[in-house]
């Protein structure tokens, strides 16, 4: 028999694109919604079953370059992020110092909200 674990986190992300952003603010028109979205899925596989604060960390930091790598998180902007409450990846203390780094590393605000405790 094999012992295999597998563990998969997984976020999804709305994002007004630049030409909308652009458009927006030549025109005046401040109304944007969620219709003037795009939305990217991005999953993790990892071949343990530990998440916890670290671990999504690490997945976040390999997202966010993705995202500014390809022009889709830039300086100045604002992260509005929804999540579930685990304990573990997002109710300790740990998550505000890897939330501060976030911030800093790719100079941009980040603004969670947390629900009731989902699982952890």
């Amino acid at each position: 028999m094999n012992s295999v674990s597998l563990s998969m986190e997984g976020v999804s992300i709305r994002y007004f694109s630049k030409e909308k952003l652009k458009n927006t603010i030549t025109t005046r028109l401040y109304h944007l919604t969620k219709n003037d979205t795009s939305m990217y899925f991005h999953s993790h596989l990892l071949d343990s079953m530990i998440q916890n604060a670290g671990s999504t960390h690490q997945h976040v930091t390999i997202l966010f370059d993705y995202l500014s790598n390809n022009n889709l998180l830039s300086k100045c902007s604002t992260l509005y992020c929804n999540t579930d409450g685990s304990v573990k990846q997002y109710r300790c203390a740990n998550v505000i110092c890897y939330l501060s780094f976030l911030s800093s590393k790719y100079h941009i605000n980040i603004d969670r909200a947390i629900r009731d405790p989902g699982n952890g």
